[in-house]
């Protein structure tokens, strides 16, 4: 992406509230998002890793530096077929984006998320639907993507244009795919040690939701399924 001018520097679109890294991982992935055009972070929930490149978006479209910020979901219901979802395409994605957009709403607040986005430069895009895109000067989120296939993962990151950044973010132990051979997140060892690319993987300790989370998953760990086979640490 390129730099923020030093000289003749434009005022802040809006305000976002400060966030500092909690732990060593969250440090890391703050300074890949920073340094890299694309950057997987991988871990379980509530270690962050939703958040933190939100966090870095905002920062980006306030300081002008990116012109629109892009959330993308798969639409994979947790184990539950909840059947027809009445209204328009962005009604038919607010269940899957609330956790990013409560992120967004927590950092600006509610009344600056809705303006971003009725002015479309907060966008939220099913990923059956990116075919054709291209994304110039645009700051990606491409969250929860153990549930995207390798063939919508692959798409997706071909919509890259000039001047934008990705940030691509899973939990290989969540994936709700019927076959988790298909999984994106088979795909992501294809990306390791490859210049402009960084990686985060968080482990369980890196947990920031809560005490009690840290526990549910030590537990989980103790009997774990097959997962998906990604890059190692």
């Amino acid at each position: 992406m390129s730099r923020a001018r030093d000289n003749n520097k434009q005022e802040p679109l809006f305000k976002v509230k400060n966030l500092t890294a909690k732990n060593e991982r969250q440090a890391s992935a703050l300074d890949k998002i920073k340094t890299n055009d694309i950057t997987f972070l991988v871990g379980a929930a509530g270690c962050g890793k939703s958040f933190l490149p939100v966090y870095m978006g905002l920062l980006a479209l306030r300081d002008q530096r990116v012109n629109k910020i892009v959330l993308a979901r798969p639409a994979v219901q947790a184990g539950e077929d909840l059947g027809f979802m009445p209204g328009d395409q962005n009604e038919k994605m607010d269940p899957y984006m609330r956790p990013l957009v409560y992120a967004i709403e927590s950092l600006v607040g509610p009344n600056t998320y809705e303006a971003l986005r009725n002015h479309n430069m907060i966008e939220v895009v099913p990923f059956a639907f990116m075919r054709g895109l291209t994304w110039d000067n645009t700051f990606i989120v491409l969250d929860e993507v153990q549930n995207a296939t390798k063939t919508q993962l692959k798409m997706a990151l071909t919509r890259i244009g000039e001047n934008s950044k990705v940030v691509v973010t899973a939990d290989p132990t969540q994936c709700d795919l019927e076959d988790i051979n298909t999984s994106a997140f088979n795909d992501f060892r294809l990306f390791k040690n490859t210049r402009g690319i960084g990686f985060v993987e968080f482990a369980a300790e890196d947990v920031v939701r809560s005490e009690v989370v840290i526990k549910v998953l030590n537990c989980y760990a103790k009997d774990a399924p097959t997962r998906p086979s990604g890059p190692t640490r």
